[in-house]
This record gives C-alpha cells, sequence and structure tokens, in this order.
C-alpha cells in the first residue's frame, strides 16, 4: 500500500513531462515545417525568375 502510493505521484509527474515535451517538440516540428516550406518557396520562386 505505501509504496503503491510513493510511486502514484511520481508517475504524475512523468506523464505531465512527457506531455510537456510532445508539445514542445509538436509545435517545433510544426514550426521548422513552416520554414522548410518557406525557404523551398523562395527557391521555386527565385528558379522561375531566372
Amino acid at each position: 500500500m505505501t509504496s503503491k502510493g510513493a510511486l502514484f505521484p511520481i508517475s504524475l509527474t512523468v506523464l505531465a513531462q512527457e506531455s510537456v515535451i510532445q508539445k514542445y517538440s509538436n509545435a517545433f516540428f510544426e514550426e521548422s515545417n513552416h520554414l522548410c516550406e518557406q525557404i523551398s518557396q523562395k527557391i521555386f520562386l527565385e528558379t522561375l525568375h531566372e
């Protein structure tokens, strides 16, 4: 009983940290995808002008 009670808050903390990491990594990937799109669009437009 005591060991279960001690483990419970730890697993909650780990879950909370994982969701925060997930959120930040998702935001990071979205941002980098957006940058990649902008860069490739710019390259595409520049090659059209040549």
